[in-house]
């Protein structure tokens, strides 16, 4: 897949940011349809950051870990195992020293975005995809 980047193609950032929203409530669509079956905590916090910068919220750790569903501690170790692969990075919030940010680092973005803008792509060629039927929970389930 080629790299994406909003100032290379027609997506802008805000866009691309939707996508991304679209695409975590899609997830949680999924989740609901399928209890206990999808488990992705990395994946969905760096989706999260992603759509998060692409708004201009700034995403705490707690939000992060509350972002990934799964229980604090493996939430954490995820957060940890993404900072040491250099994909995200901790910051301080300089208004209350307790609390910790995290954002996407330059690599992390730019691997996020590839895919964001690969959905985008794929959106756009395949407009019938996207307007399926499936509008609920309970289309999805067959109900």
């Amino acid at each position: 897949m080629e790299k994406g980047s909003p100032s290379a193609g027609s997506s802008s950032a805000d866009d691309l940011a939707d996508v991304a929203t679209h695409y975590l409530k899609l997830r949680r669509k999924r989740e609901l349809a399928f209890p206990n079956l999808f488990f992705d905590p990395s994946w969905d916090i760096l989706i999260d950051l992603y759509a998060a910068a692409g708004t201009g919220h700034q995403v705490s750790v707690t939000s992060a870990c509350i972002a990934s569903r799964a229980p604090t501690s493996t939430a954490l170790r995820h957060i940890d195992r993404m900072i040491d692969l250099g994909l995200i990075a901790r910051r301080n919030d300089p208004q209350d020293g307790r609390r910790i940010h995290l954002q996407l680092t330059d690599a992390g973005n730019d691997l996020i975005e590839t895919f964001i803008c690969g959905l985008a792509r794929l959106a756009q060629r395949r407009p019938a995809i996207c307007d399926c039927a499936a509008s609920s929970v309970e289309d999805m389930r067959g109900g």
